[in-house]
């Protein structure tokens, strides 16, 4: 998993009207099967967790929903919260661990395309690197044991295909069996090396927004905390999504320059003008 969140799984038991929280949840494509109006136990298991203290969590967030006179309408709102949260972080280890694939599917094409590029005699220098210090080989016949063992070990498809990902197996595909003892097909590699690799981290900024998307929709029709005739946001709306995001440490207000509300339009607009929702 990714940054300071605690990796494993936990599960939020509620009891909410299902119905209407499957209304907005699939919007993003989940949900909850229920009856119009009936009150149900559902069970959220949990990728993500946001605190290693539960009741923490759903302590503070309870403060958060009486500061904007949002408490009734707890069950349900931490029901959608969790699971959007959910969902786009699940979604953000999805692009992280394929940028990853990609990543090191590219350092490997660059080192093979190295050692199969240049002559044996030149080959001088490898250097190994850590956080503790390092070690360098300039013995010209350590250098090549090296090399010639690593091209031996790929070309007889001896490499650690759980370790190295779906990239690295595409681009050697050749050296799997029952393909075994063929040569590294170069262009392959070339073509690896030069592919332009998405970065993941913009999905960071705009998922945080697709959390608050359900959320904001349900204030918008459940509650009294809504944005007048006409107006997309009312300010308190956005001054609680953006305090709803600083609690699932999404954002951090001493980082942010323009103000909460501001900052929560902005994002918003820029959202919704990519993925208008419709309610019927």
């Amino acid at each position: 998993m990714l940054f300071s969140y605690y990796s494993g799984m936990a599960t939020y038991n509620l009891t909410v009207d299902a119905s209407k929280v499957n209304h907005y949840l699939s919007l993003n494509g989940d949900g909850f099967q229920g009856k119009d109006n009936e009150l149900e136990q559902v069970s959220i298991p949990l990728d993500w967790l946001i605190f290693q203290d539960e009741d923490q969590f759903k302590k503070e967030f309870a403060t958060l929903l009486t500061k904007y006179g949002l408490l009734d309408h707890y069950q349900d709102l931490l029901c959608i919260t969790l699971c959007s949260f959910d969902k786009v972080w699940t979604e953000i280890q999805h692009h992280y661990d394929n940028y990853d694939s990609q990543h090191r599917a590219r350092e490997l094409a660059q080192l093979l395309l190295f050692l199969k590029e240049t002559p044996s005699h030149k080959l001088d220098i490898v250097t190994f690197k850590s956080h503790k210090g390092g070690a360098k080989i300039t013995d010209l016949n350590l250098a090549n044991w090296i090399s010639e063992t690593l091209i031996e070990a790929i070309e007889k498809g001896k490499f650690p295909l759980g370790k190295f990902g779906i990239n690295v197996m595409q681009m050697l595909s050749d050296q799997l069996p029952p393909n075994e003892n063929k040569p590294i097909d170069l262009d392959k590699l070339s073509i690896v090396k030069n592919k332009r690799i998405e970065n993941w981290k913009k999905h960071i900024k705009s998922g945080r927004f697709i959390i608050c998307l359900p959320v904001y929709l349900y204030l918008q029709h459940e509650t009294e905390l809504k944005a007048a005739q006409g107006v997309n946001f009312s300010d308190a709306q956005l001054n609680f999504l953006f305090d709803l995001l600083q609690l699932l440490k999404q954002i951090d207000a001493d980082k942010i320059d323009s103000l909460p509300k501001d900052y929560m339009r902005s994002g918003m607009i820029n959202l919704l003008g990519l993925q208008q929702p419709v309610l019927q």
